[in-house]
């Protein structure tokens, strides 16, 4: 969600105040006879809402990371579609699921490679592919379990050590295993409003910094007896 507030500064003699922009509620993903199947793809993207004017006289939009988003149905392999079925506003999008749905997540990641001087933690204990930019998804209060994967069952839980690389930044060293693709569910899980956003370790505030995230709501299910429960998916 975007979030856009006033700033009032107290100066010697009048008082100004810095306008915000209109609050513009996020494209939602609603499911549909109880699934939402998702591609959600991790990319650089200019920011049309951000700009300045340097010296120069041009004015420049800055890069920031979104996630592109569209429902599975319409996509072409990892490529959503151009046009109003697919969303990548910088903010993020709502997904919007009642009790009892199941969520999909196709994540793609098209993240750019970073200078390893610029990061904090390239230089620890697995941190050695940092600047290749891998990442993951967090669904941040969801009571889950962070289940990694197996032979059995390939789907994985919200497991933070996941790591999904863009594999036109390099090949990784070996470190840990890596994959993507998970299986969530909760079946006592109450209703509310949660956000979801990447939490690579090391990375994680990069990524977060530079427009990765979105929001969900959990609703109970229509009608007079209300039930309670989610199940949610990360698919390979």
């Amino acid at each position: 969600m975007v979030f856009t507030f006033s700033i009032v500064v107290a100066l010697v003699g009048p008082t100004t105040a810095a306008l915000s922009g209109d609050f513009v509620e996020p494209h939602v993903f609603k499911s549909s006879n109880g699934a939402l199947d998702l591609l959600m793809i991790a990319k650089p993207m200019a920011v049309p809402s951000i700009s300045f004017t340097p010296p120069s006289g041009s004015v420049i939009h800055p890069t920031g990371w979104v996630y592109e988003v569209c429902l599975r149905t319409t996509a072409s392999g990892n490529q959503c579609p151009a046009g109003s079925k697919t969303a990548s506003p910088y903010g993020g999008v709502r997904l919007a699921l009642r009790g009892g749905d199941t969520l999909k997540i196709r994540l793609v990641n098209r993240l750019p490679k970073l200078d390893p001087d610029k990061l904090t933690h390239s230089g620890d204990a697995g941190g050695a592919n940092l600047w290749r930019n891998p990442t993951n998804l967090h669904t941040h209060g969801l009571r889950v379990p962070a289940r990694a994967p197996t032979h059995a069952d390939p789907t994985f839980g919200d497991y933070i050590f996941v790591q999904i690389y863009n594999s036109t930044n390099g090949i990784p060293e070996p470190q840990a295993s890596h994959g993507h693709g998970s299986f969530v569910k909760d079946t006592t899980h109450p209703p509310g409003a949660f956000w979801f956003h990447p939490h690579l370790h090391g990375i994680a505030l990069n990524q977060l910094s530079s427009g990765l995230s979105g929001d969900h709501f959990r609703r109970r299910s229509w009608g007079l007896r209300p039930r309670r429960g989610v199940q949610g998916a990360i698919s390979r």
